[in-house]
């Protein structure tokens, strides 16, 4: 048996991006659908860009019949294929799981065309099961008749619909990513919110730089967290309040909350790795300092009084400075908030390559 991953979508919610490279968890979700198709004798690649495949385990194929969506991919690796039966998968299932493939593949018989899952809700998943290498040319035909459709394809022949409602398989492992507000809630659920560090000497002018962007990062649609480092301790009350007397009498925790805000002191060291789930409804995470993380940075210069770099440098993917700096680096002028915020907008939302954001040296937008 051999398997396909459909991934010649244009991308057109996405600002026409290839959903195949998105990342998530460290791995693209090509590579995270590859890992969990080893088991099959070939594995093919629907796709436009056949430069995607570089590196891996996997064999391009294009379709014979362009721009006819899923049922022209489906038909070139029909075609392409030598097995008796071909598992399609989409590329923007990120979820998705070998032990689901190996659950419809219990159903094949030649009684059937095709074996399809069927989400809870009831809706058929055509980008999700086991086609006949036989289907080819009646794919063919429906093609040269002008007929995209997976689903009137599925009319025409023998399907078992297999349902996940009588299995373990949650709905979520065939959930499509077909908009940044799904990725970004995908990305948020598994990895928490995105974290930028800005960082800088001190009084560079941090806290002034974060006051900048962040409403103009606001208005682009994204929920900001701060954090804030305090490189000494801090008096979280103000003193002769009634929390601060509650946490001196000897509260480990004390939280003081209204109908607008809330906020809680706690008398222990902490990390923003051990805050951050506290942001799980956050975009982005700007943290003020962090000069020594490894989260990426970016670092103020500021001729008077911060003039040579302090930051580790791992991870540092800006500059912003108001005199002239030799670097490969991003650079931006101390006050230009929307250019410093069209990049980290960029950056966060995977729209520049972030493997080559040191190599940047005047970012254009």
């Amino acid at each position: 048996m051999d398997a396909v991953i459909l991934a010649g979508g244009r991308g057109k919610r996405l600002g026409f991006q290839n959903k195949a490279l998105l990342e998530l968890q460290g791995r693209s979700f090509l590579e995270r659908i590859l890992l969990q198709l080893t088991e099959f004798d070939q594995v093919f690649l629907s796709t436009n860009d056949a430069g995607i495949a570089a590196g891996y385990q996997v064999i391009a194929v294009n379709d014979v019949f362009k721009d006819c969506g899923p049922l022209g991919g489906l038909h070139a690796a029909l075609k392409k294929s030598a097995a008796g039966w071909l598992f399609a998968i989409s590329c923007d299932t990120p979820l998705f799981q070998r032990e689901l493939a190996e659950y419809l593949r219990q159903y094949i018989s030649a009684e059937y065309d095709a074996i399809i899952a069927v989400s809870r809700d009831g809706r058929v998943q055509p980008l999700c099961g086991f086609y006949q290498h036989a289907l080819a040319s009646l794919i063919e035909e429906q093609i040269l008749a002008g007929n995209y459709r997976m689903l009137d394809l599925l009319s025409k022949i023998k399907v078992k619909y297999v349902s996940l409602a009588y299995s373990m398989f949650p709905d979520k492992i065939l959930h499509n990513i077909n908009a940044y507000k799904d990725y970004w809630e995908l990305k948020r659920e598994l990895e928490g919110p995105p974290v930028i560090a800005v960082c800088g000497g001190k009084n560079s002018g941090k806290t002034t730089l974060l006051a900048g962007i962040i409403p103009l990062l606001s208005a682009k649609g994204l929920r900001i967290a701060a954090i804030k480092h305090d490189g000494h301790d801090f008096d979280p009350d103000v003193p002769n309040t009634d929390s601060y007397r509650l946490r001196t009498a000897g509260a480990a925790k004390v939280a003081i909350y209204s109908s607008q805000r809330s906020m809680i002191a706690m008398e222990q060291s902490t990390s923003p790795q051990q805050l951050l789930p506290h942001f799980q409804d956050i975009d982005l995470v700007l943290l003020e300092g962090g000069k020594d993380s490894l989260y990426p940075k970016i670092e103020i210069l500021r001729r008077d009084n911060s003039s040579e770099l302090v930051s580790n440098k791992v991870n540092l993917i800006a500059i912003c400075t108001d005199f002239p700096v030799a670097s490969p680096l991003a650079r931006f002028a101390l006050e230009d908030y929307p250019e410093i915020s069209e990049f980290i907008f960029a950056y966060v939302t995977n729209k520049i390559d972030k493997d080559a954001c040191n190599c940047y040296s005047n970012y254009k937008f």
